[in-house]
């Protein structure tokens, strides 16, 4: 019965220090048993039994649906549990991994403000990314290769651009269309087809049915969570934060029928009431502000970006990179 157990979880169960990305990623659950474990989806469905084989090792095998008293345990328990129901010397090491990941913000011919990227320094930049060995993948690959769901290529880097600026669609879309290139918008949308700065409706929809363009989440109108915490006594303040994140979801359903996975931190602010909040309202990761590579040893819900702007340049951009990844400071790559 073993061979009939899922590979991905197969995986995933093998070393128990991967097991805490298990939770957000599959949606599992566990009961503990005397001798054993049980893992089943949310409904108590499909469940899996974790033993130990004598001699040592993980022994998977499928089971009947099981239901009733199920423990709502996070799956970090389960790492503890087979840490020490499993020999460690059965354990495959966990391959430290990283990759980029760049935001942008404005474009255009010429530099407006400090947050603006001339359309041609941003071309460059590509071109000479590829140049450098560099793979411009999609945001959803990186994150689900940088957490050992399928191989992360050599080099990984996923370009985002937060906002929802209208100069994304006047300047770079048809670069990213041209160039071939996967970039993700995170978006608020209180300011789509309202603020005379963004992109309306059709505009975002036209760049999605490119192929190219992931829309995610930037809150519902990009608060600075730091000022209203101060501001708010703390029931106002959590029901304001769940607004920002679940109407902004709402919002991009409604409009693009997409489903916001990511949230990408406004002004990079977060803190660890922030990051529960996100997971229990559906996101799988969060994305804040860095100078250095996103790691598969950081947490899912405070993964750093390089802040692009125009001073950066083209052989900057890959100094930058060079000095944020830590796999080239351990003579891996």
């Amino acid at each position: 019965m073993n061979q009939q157990v899922p590979r991905k979880l197969k995986h995933l169960l093998r070393c128990p220090d991967e097991l805490r990305f298990i939770e957000t990623r599959m949606g599992l659950t566990l009961q503990m048993r005397r001798s054993n474990a049980l893992i089943a989806n949310r409904d108590g469905e499909a469940c899996i039994r974790v033993g130990r084989k004598k001699g040592g090792g993980a022994m998977f095998e499928r089971v009947d649906p099981v239901r009733g008293w199920a423990c709502r345990l996070v799956l970090l328990l389960l790492g503890c549990f087979l840490s020490c129901f499993v020999s460690a010397a059965h354990c495959e090491p966990l391959k430290l991994k990283s990759a980029a990941v760049l935001v942008y913000h404005r474009f255009g011919p010429q530099v407006a403000d400090s947050m603006t990227t001339r359309t041609s320094v941003f071309e460059a930049q590509i071109k000479a990314l590829r140049a450098a060995g560099y793979h411009i993948i999609a945001l959803s690959d990186l994150v689900s290769g940088l957490y050992g769901h399928w191989p992360l290529p050599d080099k990984a880097l996923a370009i985002t651009v937060d906002d929802g600026h209208r100069s994304f669609y006047e300047e770079v879309l048809p670069i990213v269309v041209n160039e071939r290139v996967p970039v993700t918008l995170f978006i608020y949308p209180s300011a789509i087809s309202n603020a005379s700065y963004a992109m309306n409706w059709p505009q975002l929809k036209q760049a999605l049915d490119t192929g190219w363009v992931q829309i995610q989440s930037h809150t519902f109108w990009h608060p600075n969570f730091a000022v209203e915490s101060r501001r708010m006594d703390e029931k106002s303040y959590r029901d304001f934060v769940r607004a920002q994140m679940v109407q902004s979801r709402q919002s991009l359903k409604k409009n693009l029928n997409v489903d916001p996975i990511y949230l990408a931190w406004p002004f990079g602010i977060f803190d660890s009431t922030l990051q529960t909040m996100a997971q229990q309202d559906g996101y799988t990761a969060a994305f804040a502000l860095g100078g250095r590579h996103a790691r598969s040893d950081d947490n899912a819900y405070a993964l750093p970006r390089y802040l692009v702007l125009d001073a950066v340049g083209v052989r900057g951009l890959i100094n930058l990179l060079r000095a944020g990844d830590p796999l080239m400071d351990m003579g891996v790559q």
